[in-house]
């Protein structure tokens, strides 16, 4: 189920069943599973290609953007 963004204000940064869902996907490619927060952090600190590699850093990052930010400003940005 893909509900990342429309969940925006009920989850902290990451959606780990979507996660789960992306990582447990067979089709041999790096996929989605980014909330809006993930998002920004890829667009701030990241670099745009798929790999699970940015994934795993855009977690924390997320994670942090989401304590430190009102969820007004992540939007804006």
């Amino acid at each position: 189920m893909r509900d990342e963004g429309a969940k925006f204000c009920q989850h902290y940064g990451i959606v780990w069943v979507s996660m789960s869902d992306a990582i447990e996907d067979k089709d041999g490619r790096a996929r989605g599973a980014s909330t809006i927060q993930m998002q920004v952090a890829k667009n701030l600190f990241l670099w745009p290609s798929h790999s699970y590699i940015r994934k795993a850093i855009e977690i924390p990052i997320a994670f942090y953007l989401n304590a430190i930010w009102p969820k007004s400003r992540m939007m804006e940005v």
